[in-house]
């Protein structure tokens, strides 16, 4: 199993008795589930059942859902005229060519052609009659569209659990080189302290003993093998995430816990070397949290 993407299209067309249902879902990444409809006036209604039933199948992501209606049926759709609402548009049409100086006579035919291809102005009304059984055949329409979309959701989910997979690994073999150099921080440490100290009292002897004490205290204060243990724990819990298609939520709680981990080795760890290698840590984490956004 592989996760799956935020990102992809469903769409389908349902033809029955005269009437053509066109449903098309088109779906980008979203911290939640957000839902923006183009409905038929005589469908909004059912606005608020449709997005329940989105909502049962998709759990997050900005979804825009287009539902057109075409009807060959006889009295099927009467058109109703918002008679006030158009009167104070052509009131204001009136006003504004005024204070521009046009002949509002110029424009008033072309000004209630625009006007009436309002839904605001014109709406069609369905009879009860014409819309009978319509809700099932939209709901039918829509469990085939959204299967569609899961559909190539899981397709896009795939590549992106390949392109993780091979990023947690590259992550996974740059902890693997920090802990080859974890000795060496110590053993330069070591090295440069009794230098100094010979440097300092060229002929008088220094404490071994208080040496060996001070090299300790630093060696714990640079230890940075439980970062790694957790790192590591972490990369083997993301891979598991992957496999299991968990949720973007928790995946990305994951990266910021190996976000700590890494910052933490960083300024313990007092080497060039690891130094270098965690940043190159923080750069390939970044890029994880970037496409885990998409991880629905």
């Amino acid at each position: 199993m592989s996760l799956t993407s935020m990102t992809g299209f469903g769409n389908t067309r349902i033809e029955q008795d005269g009437l053509s249902l066109n449903i098309s879902i088109k779906a980008v990444n979203h911290r939640f589930l957000d839902i923006a409809f183009r409905l038929p006036a005589v469908y909004a209604p059912w606005e608020q059942d449709i997005a329940r039933a989105i909502a049962g199948t998709v759990k997050r992501g900005h979804l825009d859902v287009t539902i057109n209606r075409m009807s060959q049926r006889e009295s099927d759709v009467k058109l109703s005229l918002n008679e006030p609402l158009l009167t104070n548009y052509l009131e204001m049409v009136k006003k504004a060519s005024a204070v521009a100086g046009i002949d509002v006579q110029s424009i008033m035919a072309s000004a209630v052609l625009s006007l009436i291809q309002k839904r605001e102005i014109v709406e069609g009304l369905a009879s009860e009659q014409s819309l009978a059984g319509e809700k099932e055949l939209i709901f039918n329409a829509l469990a085939i569209a959204l299967q569609d979309l899961q559909k190539m959701k899981a397709q896009e989910g795939e590549k992106l659990s390949a392109v993780l997979l091979e990023m947690i690994g590259q992550l996974k073999n740059m902890a693997a080189e920090i802990a080859t150099h974890t000795a060496e921080v110590v053993v330069a440490y070591q090295v440069k302290l009794k230098q100094r100290l010979e440097r300092l009292a060229a002929d008088l002897e220094f404490d071994e003993q208080r040496v060996a004490q001070e090299i300790a205290l630093f060696a714990d204060r640079v230890d940075i093998t439980e970062e790694l243990d957790r790192l590591n724990g972490h990369i083997q819990q993301f891979n598991n995430f992957i496999a299991a298609n968990e949720g973007g939520k928790k995946i990305d709680f994951l990266i910021q816990e190996m976000g700590r981990e890494i910052n933490t080795i960083g300024s313990k760890a007092q080497s060039r070397t690891i130094s270098a290698l965690v940043i190159e840590s923080k750069a390939t984490l970044e890029k994880i949290r970037e496409q885990v956004q998409n991880v629905e």
